[in-house]
C-alpha cells in the first residue's frame, strides 16, 4: 500500500513531471517552493503553469495563464508563487484552458504518476502551451481578462507602455 502524499512530496512530484515537458517549452520553476512554472515574453508578459490542490480532495486542478507586472505593484514579492489567476485558467483535457477543469490524482505518488501520464502530459503538451504560445502581449491578454478591476489597469498598462515606445 503506497504512503499519502505530503505537500512538500507533491510539489516536488509537480516539479519533477511538469518539468519534464515543460522545461522544453521554455519554463522554470525557480524561485517557486510551491512547483509554479513560468516563463517571460519579450513583451514581458509572464506565462504560469501551476498545480493547484482541490479542496479537501486528493486531486488537483491545472491552472494556465498570463499576467502582466504591471497589474500588481507587489508582483516582485508574489512571483511566482502568489499570483492571482486573472482569466478563466483551469486546464481540461477535451475543452482546453477555460472555466472546466480535469483534477487529477495526488494522494499516492503512483496516483499521480498514472493520472500525470493517462492525461496530465497531454494535456500540458496540446493545450497549456499552445494556449500560452498565442499570449505574447497585452493586446493578446485583454479578451481574456475576467478578473474584477484588471481590465482597468490593463487598460492603464497599454497606455503606459504606447507613451513609453513614443517616448513621452
Amino acid at each position: 500500500m503506497s504512503k499519502d502524499l505530503t505537500t512538500a512530496q507533491r510539489y516536488k512530484l509537480i516539479e519533477e513531471f511538469f518539468g519534464s515537458v515543460l522545461l522544453e517549452h521554455g519554463f522554470t520553476c525557480s524561485d517557486s517552493k510551491k512547483g509554479v512554472f513560468w516563463r517571460k515574453t519579450e513583451d514581458g508578459i509572464f506565462h504560469y503553469i501551476s498545480a493547484w490542490r482541490a479542496l479537501r480532495k486528493p486531486k488537483f486542478d491545472i491552472m494556465v495563464y498570463a499576467y502582466h507586472p504591471s497589474f500588481d505593484e507587489n508582483f516582485g514579492a508574489k512571483h511566482p508563487d502568489d499570483i492571482g489567476c486573472p482569466i478563466n485558467g483551469y486546464l481540461h483535457s477535451r475543452f482546453g484552458v477555460g472555466a472546466r477543469a480535469d483534477q487529477l490524482f495526488c494522494k499516492t505518488r503512483e496516483g499521480f504518476e498514472r493520472d500525470f501520464n493517462k492525461k496530465g502530459k497531454s494535456m500540458l503538451l496540446d493545450h497549456a502551451v499552445p494556449f500560452l504560445n498565442d499570449l505574447q502581449t497585452l493586446d493578446d491578454l485583454e479578451p481574456l481578462i475576467t478578473a474584477p478591476g484588471l481590465k482597468k489597469k490593463l487598460n492603464e498598462s497599454k497606455l503606459s507602455v504606447a507613451l513609453n515606445d513614443a517616448g513621452v
